[in-house]
This record gives structure tokens, sequence and C-alpha cells, in this order.
């Protein structure tokens, strides 16, 4: 797996089984801080939706959990998946 710095760009893309109304993600750091929230996601194509999360230099390094929110009508589901940032001083 290809590790992820901090300070560099991140693409999260999701695939939904059917067609959905909107993707919104939220994205919490290792601490819990909310770095965003309820952000629309880009559509790709009828079921793939994706962001660009651009960290900081100076975030947290560790674990990030992302909550993406699917709606379809009055639907609407719930999906976590994680990423994990590497300190950009460490070593490469």
């Amino acid at each position: 797996m290809k590790k992820m710095w901090t300070g560099t760009s991140i693409k999260i893309t999701v695939v939904f089984d059917l067609p959905v109304d909107s993707a919104k993600i939220t994205i919490e750091n290792p601490s819990s801080t909310v770095m965003i929230n309820e952000v629309a996601m880009t559509q790709e194509q009828t079921t793939v939706y994706s962001y660009v999360y651009q960290s900081a230099i100076t975030d947290d390094s560790g674990e990030y959990e992302v909550t993406v929110k699917a709606v379809k009508g009055s639907n609407t589901a719930l999906s976590q998946t994680y990423f994990t940032l590497y300190d950009s001083d460490d070593d490469q």
C-alpha cells in the first residue's frame, strides 16, 4: 500500500451499487476533530463519486476516519473507511 504523507492531496473514491441523489463526505483526524463536514462529493460517473482532500503539512499523522453519506430519495446510508497519514518529516 502506498504511504500518504502530510501535505499531500488524497483522492477518495466510492462506487455505489445503484445511482444515488447525492454523496457527502466527512473526515475526522486521529484526535476526532472534524476536518471537513458533509462536503459534497464530485460525481464522476453514474455510481462513482470522489473527493480530493488536501492535507496540510501541519496535519496530525495517524489514522483518519472517512464517513460517506449517500442519499437516494428518503433513504440515507452511511459508510466508513480509514486512511493513514504519515509525517512528512519521517524518512520516505
